[in-house]
């Protein structure tokens, strides 16, 4: 819906492209957008199309953890690396949760271990225990789906968190 919007609007659609261009998204834009015009137009879609669609659709409103878990898991080259990169979070992602740990390097270890028992006991502890429990869940066809996806819309598998 959001591209038929767009094309019923008055846009630039180089001011766009070449956005799209900052950011390294400019084959996901106009794969998207032809995915979308296709669909809204009722025209055949390709094979590839099809399979973004069905993982579009099979998302859910708010993205789907096993898809998440297996785009990491893809993007890290493995489950443990995965779990480890979410358990350990580094002194500039961690000090975004707890803005107090700027300019104080020292107290990483002691916000680790806060943020762990946040996880597991904290108001948030049920989607993390969801993502664990996808992160064990996802099996190499997913992998191979996520990693196909990643390769038809041409995003570098670094490119994402």
């Amino acid at each position: 819906m959001d591209f038929w919007v767009l094309e019923k609007m008055n846009y630039n659609e180089e001011i766009l492209l070449s956005l799209c261009q900052e950011c390294g998204l400019v084959m996901f834009y106009k794969k998207m957008k032809e995915l979308a015009l296709d669909c809204i137009n009722l025209m055949p879609l390709s094979t590839e199309q099809e399979e973004l669609l069905n993982y579009i659709l099979n998302a859910g409103m708010y993205g789907d953890a096993s898809n998440r878990v297996a785009l990491n898991q893809v993007k890290k080259k493995g489950r443990f690396r995965v779990f480890f990169s979410r358990v350990f979070l580094p002194y500039n992602e961690l000090s975004l949760y707890y803005p107090s740990l700027k300019k104080r390097k020292i107290l990483l270890p002691f916000y680790q271990v806060v943020r762990w028992f946040n996880l597991c006991f904290g108001k948030n502890s049920r989607n993390f225990k969801r993502e664990l429990k996808a992160h064990l869940s996802v099996s190499d066809e997913d992998k191979k789906r996520a990693e196909r996806i990643l390769n038809i819309l041409d995003l570098q598998q670094d490119s994402f968190r």
